[in-house]
């Protein structure tokens, strides 16, 4: 069963609070975003996933301008790769922070520009709208150009913004930029051969095979993926919710969502896979020139909050504190702009013994 459904809640949060236009021109609703906070980059094989993508990629033409979304000073100007030229050519960036000098700070990251468009040099004051540089080609042609843009922090101990490696990643941007306009539904796709989902026990690689009666802790498992107007490229929901119904019930409860302080470079990767399942059944995998792209996520790593935490991955549904018998499992994957998709399927449950009386 699937139905398409745009939940209140989800259209109170795609309303920003903090009025920032987009970094490029042109400043309008409409802008093509290839990867989202949140995406995981892996390798060519199972048990690969190896890090977050850290903010997002706007695609625009190269040489279009970037532009300051908030004033501020800058704190950084540097490239990620001083040893390799075609790589340090592309890796150009400029921090601006809310407060002057090396101490901590908020601020924002503009990514692959021109070094020798680059218009403002560390210490200098930024006004909102302000040019900084300009979009750099992209050294891999299978990449189109495009801007990065990291919400970040300063997050070392030594008071020094020239080592990006103490930078912490603290939101996902389009949570403080206005005029997101996306109406694009992501899609929740089968997880496990015909099935919808894929179920395993807590924690392993032991599936339940296609139909069988679940037991014991048993992490539930949903493939899906979001466009953000450009169709090349799969990108990660925003949020992804489940409910079990039936006779016991889990209400609505929030999954993954992608809004969070993810830390310093050194950090995020604890996060892999808390978000993303990747063994050799559900095997994330982010091929993205061959658009060989397939997203698992484990849904029941939730305590309920909106925090992920590793703490989060012993969570599971608990199928012992449930009737045997059948049960509805549903799962609702949201963008930023509040466009969801959900569907459901039902399952049964058979542990050794049974539950009797209602279950609250």
């Amino acid at each position: 069963m699937r139905l398409l459904l745009i939940p209140l809640t989800v259209m109170v949060l795609a309303v920003s609070a903090n009025g920032h236009s987009w970094p490029v021109w042109p400043d309008s609703s409409y802008h093509q975003i290839m990867q989202l906070y949140g995406l995981c980059f892996t390798g060519e094989t199972e048990n690969s996933v190896t890090g977050l993508h850290n903010g997002i990629d706007i695609v625009v033409p190269v040489g279009t301008t970037v532009y300051a979304l908030e004033s501020g000073y800058v704190k950084a100007v540097l490239t990620l790769s001083d040893q390799d030229p075609l790589l340090g050519a592309a890796y150009w960036r400029v921090v601006i922070g809310d407060s002057a000098g090396t101490q901590p700070c908020d601020g924002w990251m503009y990514a692959h520009i021109l070094e020798s468009s680059i218009s403002v040099e560390i210490g200098d004051w930024v006004d909102a709208g302000d040019s900084i540089a300009v979009v750099v080609s992209w050294y891999d042609e299978t990449y189109p150009s495009h801007l990065h843009l990291s919400e970040v922090n300063f997050y070392g101990n030594d008071e020094n913004w020239t080592d990006w490696r103490n930078w912490g990643f603290i939101g996902n941007p389009l949570d403080e930029i206005d005029n997101v306009n996306d109406t694009i539904n992501p899609i929740i796709e089968n997880a496990y051969n015909n099935q919808l989902l894929a179920f395993c026990s807590n924690e392993t690689s032991d599936y339940f095979d296609e139909g069988e009666a679940l037991s014991g802790d048993v992490d539930i498992i949903t493939r899906a993926y979001d466009n953000h107007n450009w169709f090349a490229w799969k990108n990660n929901p925003y949020i992804i919710e489940y409910s079990i119904g039936g006779d016991s019930a889990i209400p609505w409860t929030n999954s993954i969502r992608f809004s969070q302080n993810f830390g310093s470079y050194y950090d995020y990767a604890m996060y892999n896979y808390v978000f993303y399942k990747d063994d050799n059944i559900c095997n994330t995998f982010n091929d993205i020139p061959n658009n060989g792209q397939k997203f698992y996520f484990i849904v029941t790593n939730t305590d309920g909050d909106t925090i992920t935490e590793t703490s989060d991955m012993q969570y599971s549904w608990q199928t012992a504190n449930f009737h045997n018998g059948a049960h509805v499992v549903r799962i609702r994957a949201c963008d930023r702009s509040g466009n969801c998709d959900l569907d459901s399927m039902t399952v049964k449950v058979r542990n050794y013994f049974d539950l009797s009386g209602h279950i609250d």
